[in-house]
């Protein structure tokens, strides 16, 4: 293909509509057809650039029917080139020119002309933030507000799609004009979970125009869960902001499970959106009690991995008790003196403030775990810290059962039990 042909073809196929070859006058001026007679073309004086050859009635029979549908192809043709004053209405909208808007609209135009999706200038001038445009279209060429192309959007759907202020501009220009309908997309036979689906994905733009359509930012699915819920689960900081601050949703809705949005973003790990929802009001659910337990694994696997920056997170912004024991009342402490982790047990001792004296099920402290795994750099600090043997000091290495997180009575030796309000997670040890 020559560079020339080429180049019309990506003029014809172009998506913006700015750059698209969509006009009469927009075709004569490129230079492929520099030098074609378009009036003898019009009026059909061209010949046929291919002649067939008839040999019998049957082709003559034949080639009529082909007649038929060449004549419904020029019948196309001849439309398309009446119309470049239309098409040039597109343009002018796109490119926010309204003196040729008016002019074009004052030969005749009408503002409401639409191209084969159609998309009216009305539509153009809203998806490019031509607020010029769009404030002569509806108050001087009295342009209907709503119409829709070919997927059900009006021109309110392409502005709210637009994130600059001029799209916002339109959209309450076309709000004030009476343009209410809206496509809804995703599923219309369940719009909360579009809602949500949004939400999911980070869509603000789509969840702006959900909401404008008149749904419920509370809406919840299925299962009750509601947008920000599924904002939270994602760590969506922006979708968060926006549901909360922007839309007015509810910070501690309460899912099927008694779940809030704030329980999804811890129980994901995401340390930001639960600080952003915490600054913001929001509240753990019923799902709280067993968090206890799901903390503790999570302190034991960070301390285990030498995580420490979920460490951090997890006491000072979660506000785990950083000596909250796993299954076998194994905690954090424990598992960093088992691997040696000299950082990670300096960590928990002087900036997380772990208690040195804690006990596991079978009596064992830190310090037994260090001297047993070999690691005394380890046991020298945690001895300095106040650190004692447990099972090995009192010689007892039997269970000491289920319950609460317990610990050595400092130079005794004697466990002592966690003492917890409701209220609160603090570790009280007999002195």
């Amino acid at each position: 293909m020559a560079p020339v042909e080429a180049d019309l073809v990506r003029g014809l196929l172009t998506v913006p509509v700015a750059k698209r070859i969509c006009s009469l006058n927009a075709l004569h001026r490129h230079p492929f057809f520099r030098g074609f007679n378009w009036d003898a073309l019009k009026a059909k004086r061209l010949p046929s650039p291919v002649a067939p050859l008839i040999v019998s009635p049957a082709m003559a029979s034949g080639h009529q029917q082909r007649s038929e549908g060449v004549k419904a192809v020029e019948s196309n043709l001849i439309a398309f080139l009446d119309t470049g004053a239309q098409s040039e209405l597109a343009e002018a909208a796109s490119r926010n020119d309204v003196p040729r808007l008016r002019e074009l609209i004052g030969a005749g135009g009408v503002a409401e002309t639409c191209d084969y999706d159609r998309r009216t200038p009305m539509h153009i001038a809203a998806a490019e933030g031509c607020l010029e445009a769009a404030q002569y279209l509806l108050a001087d060429a009295h342009a209907f507000h709503s119409p829709e192309d070919r997927w059900g959007a009006t021109p309110l759907d392409d502005a709210l799609r637009g994130k600059t202020a001029r799209h916002a501009a339109i959209a309450d220009l076309l709000r004030a004009s009476g343009a209410v309908k809206i496509r809804l997309s995703g599923s219309s036979e369940n719009p909360q979970a579009s809602l949500c689906e949004a939400a999911a994905n980070g869509d603000i733009v789509e969840l702006r125009l959900l909401l404008s359509s008149g749904l419920e930012v509370n809406a919840g699915d299925y299962d009750r869960r509601t947008a920000l819920h599924l904002a939270a689960s994602e760590g969506l900081l922006e979708t968060i902001h926006f549901l909360i601050e922007e839309a007015g949703a509810d910070h501690s809705p309460i899912d099927r499970w008694g779940g809030t949005p704030l329980d999804d973003a811890m129980r994901q790990g995401h340390h930001s959106a639960a600080v952003c929802l915490k600054s913001k009001g929001g509240k753990l659910g019923a799902t709280a009690p067993s968090r206890e337990h799901n903390l503790a694994a999570d302190l034991c696997a960070a301390a285990h991995s030498s995580d420490m920056a979920r460490l951090r997170m997890l006491v000072k912004d979660s506000h785990a008790d950083v000596n909250l024991g796993d299954y076998d009342r194994r905690c954090a402490l424990h598992l960093a003196a088992s691997e040696g982790d000299m950082p990670v047990v300096s960590m928990l001792l002087h900036e997380l403030h772990a208690n040195p004296l804690v006990v596991d099920r079978w009596g064992n402290t830190p310090l037994d775990d260090a001297e047993r795994c070999g690691h005394e750099h380890v046991a020298a600090l945690l001895r300095k810290a106040g650190g004692q043997t447990g099972a090995g000091y009192i010689g007892n290495a039997q269970p000491t059962g289920t319950g609460p997180t317990t610990f050595l009575t400092p130079s005794v030796g004697i466990p002592v039990a966690s003492h917890r309000t409701a209220q609160s997670s603090t570790t009280c040890v007999l002195m």
